[in-house]
């Protein structure tokens, strides 16, 4: 395997190792039981670990490619993932559960960080597009397994379900075999300046964490949208992973995606994601429904693979880490608050369900036309283009 295929590999593992928040989501309401606590309280098994990683995400935005190389950086994140991933297993309490899952929130935010930072500053930049399209794919079909395997483990037992980050193990291996040693900063050997992220990159950190907040009314009430229209699990199941395709599909498809849109990219993602959000509120039969969820999905996919393009391309190497912690923050922030976000709508309107997605999709509208009219992509001439 040569140098560049190396550093790829290395840089896809922590794309797999950055979304894996939802693996134990199967197993809350046995936790709930077995811990004797409402099922609101189980879910902070998985907010506590989105909200600490705030904090791991900060942190590495002054630590990665300046303290410690990214290797270093991402080996600590790993084993920590892993570690803490694996001994909520053994928790005989639900504190001692949350203070382990605080551990893996940690070790995620390190990870999540990185993602940005190491596609910018170890990928050619002809070639991001591409790489961050098929890591942003990665990602999500690591959520799916991730998913997928802790539900059959939670059919044995409840705790079993942690065993799931074994998994981890894989692309922590890859970070090892692969990650390029030493210092292998962007700024290696060159006089480190103050990093100071511009106010263009921190607005587009803002309003990531926004999108963020204004879709997950969808992503939770999805079950309750197939409901509506058929009571059958199985059905809402298929209609939740129509999502999860389309995620996978927007990455794959990004490279093209970008080829075709260029400096537009950003505006017309957030079209596609607004259509399917759209649709899934004016859907009457599954099938409308599905289609809907997978654009919705294929936009969220292309608007977060344009975000991170956008924000290495605009960001000097000396803000590339910490604009990257502060994007990933800013999504852990929103996530943890998301779940007020449709109470707050449904106590002033009176709908929880259908008025919260309408109002997303208003929202990603007015962020389109905003990012029409004044693009954050640099000018074509110096837009990076496609290798072949």
């Amino acid at each position: 395997m040569n140098s560049r295929a190396k550093v790829w590999t290395a840089v896809f593992a922590i794309f797999a190792m950055a979304q894996t928040l939802g693996g134990v989501d199967s197993a809350l309401s046995d936790m709930a039981a077995a811990f004797h606590i409402s099922s609101a309280n189980a879910l902070y098994c998985s907010t506590a670990a989105s909200l600490v990683a705030v904090f791991s995400c900060m942190a590495v935005g002054f630590i990665a490619g300046k303290r410690m190389s990214y290797r270093s950086v991402a080996l600590i994140g790993g084993v920590l993932m892993v570690v803490g991933g694996v001994l909520p297993m053994f928790a005989r309490t639900f504190a001692l559960l949350l203070t382990f899952r605080g551990v893996f929130g940690i070790g995620m935010g390190i990870m999540m960080s990185l993602q940005t930072t190491t596609a910018t500053a170890l990928i050619e930049e002809k070639s991001r597009s591409k790489v961050i399209g098929v890591g942003t794919c990665i990602a999500f079909a690591t959520t799916s397994i991730l998913q997928y395997v802790g539900g059959v483990l939670a059919r044995e037992h409840w705790n079993r379900v942690f065993l799931t980050h074994l998994l981890l193990l894989i692309p922590l291996a890859l970070i090892v075999i692969c990650m390029p040693k030493g210092k292998d900063e962007a700024l290696a050997g060159k006089e480190k300046k103050k990093a100071h992220p511009r106010p263009l990159a921190i607005i587009i950190c803002l309003m990531w964490g926004i999108c963020s907040v204004v879709i997950a009314p969808l992503l939770i009430g999805c079950s309750f949208l197939s409901s509506a229209i058929t009571p059958s699990t199985v059905i809402a199941g298929i209609v939740a992973a129509c999502f999860t395709l389309g995620n996978m599909v927007g990455g794959l498809i990004f490279p093209l995606f970008y080829k075709l849109t260029k400096r537009r990219s950003l505006p017309a993602a957030l079209v596609i994601a607004a259509i399917g959000m759209f649709g899934c509120t004016a859907a009457r039969v599954i099938p409308l429904l599905c289609i809907s969820m997978l654009i919705a999905g294929i936009g969220m996919a292309n608007l977060c693979s344009c975000i991170m393009l956008v924000l290495g391309l605009i960001s000097d190497p000396e803000s590339i880490s910490l604009v990257s912690s502060l994007l990933m923050a800013s999504q852990c922030i929103f996530t943890f608050l998301s779940s007020s976000w449709a109470t707050i709508i449904g106590n002033i309107t009176g709908d929880a369900l259908y008025t919260p997605i309408r109002i997303g999709v208003l929202i990603y509208l007015i962020f389109a036309v905003i990012q029409f009219i004044r693009s954050p992509f640099p000018k074509a001439e110096n837009a990076p283009t496609e290798s072949s």
